[in-house]
């Protein structure tokens, strides 16, 4: 899903570095704000765009920040795992992410070509016909509301640096 991956430009931020010298905790609290409230835009319409039959799995969908590494602030939203159990009809358990996931990128001969796989179709299986077809629903969804979030982060950043601004007394 690197495809879908949104990086947002903030050089113009670097107009405002005099402003926050010695403050950059809250630089990068402000930024990554933003980027969540981006991230929950997202969220929302990934939820709204779940295919019948799968609304069950709407708990999986989360929005996660991690730590920024060499400056770079990560914000993911997707279906995250460990939080809902599918109990297939043989009774074997499996974790909430895989049926969604078999949804989006279909299985065994009807694996969606575009994706790029971890691992291939086991030779076991190759000889078998059928699966499950892609829908690529979370590729569309994302691609449709990527230019909302983009906006929704670049107008939270605006109002949050700011109140920043305002708050060490530049005007």
């Amino acid at each position: 899903m690197s495809d879908n991956m949104l990086s947002v430009d903030f050089s113009e931020l670097n107009e405002l570095n005099p402003f926050f010298e010695g403050q950059e905790k809250i630089m990068s609290n402000t930024v990554a704000a933003s980027f969540v409230k981006g991230g929950a835009v997202m969220k929302k319409a990934l939820g709204g765009n779940l295919p019948s039959g799968l609304q069950k799995f709407k708990g999986t969908l989360a929005v996660k920040k991690y730590r920024p590494q060499d400056g770079i602030i990560r914000v993911a939203v997707g279906f995250f795992g460990r939080r809902l159990k599918f109990v297939n009809a043989r009774g074997k358990e499996w974790d909430a992410f895989f049926p969604l996931y078999w949804k989006n990128y279909g299985t065994l001969q009807n694996r969606d070509a575009s994706h790029q796989f971890q691992y291939k179709v086991r030779p076991v299986s190759q000889k078998k016909s059928g699966g499950i077809n892609p829908v690529l629903f979370f590729d569309h969804t994302a691609e449709a509301n990527m230019e909302s979030a983009y906006n929704t982060i670049s107008e939270s950043t605006e109002k949050e640096l700011a109140k920043n601004v305002l708050k060490f007394g530049f005007k």
